[in-house]
């Protein structure tokens, strides 16, 4: 006789999911001004003492996707000196 682990329910899976990208945005948010908590999918976001520590993992991605658009901001004032003169 086989016994076989259980699978996790689709709604554990989607839980988790949610929860992930709640710290990821809060990640975001605690990086930037961005208030990606009047977006539709993060409308839940509120702040909790579990959610910021769930998101100290999600600093290093954070701060890499900041780092990468103020390059790119950075790369296309050097290229096109036209797009950031006053």
């Amino acid at each position: 006789m086989t016994t076989t682990a259980p699978t996790p329910s689709t709604a554990t899976t989607h839980s988790f999911v949610n929860e992930e990208l709640h710290a990821f945005g809060n990640a975001v948010m605690f990086f930037t001004r961005i208030p990606l908590a009047q977006l539709p999918f993060t409308r839940r976001l509120r702040w909790s003492e579990s959610l910021m520590e769930r998101s100290a993992g999600w600093y290093p991605a954070a701060g890499l996707i900041v780092g990468a658009c103020a390059a790119l901001v950075a790369l296309a004032c050097l290229s096109c000196p036209v797009l950031c003169t006053s």
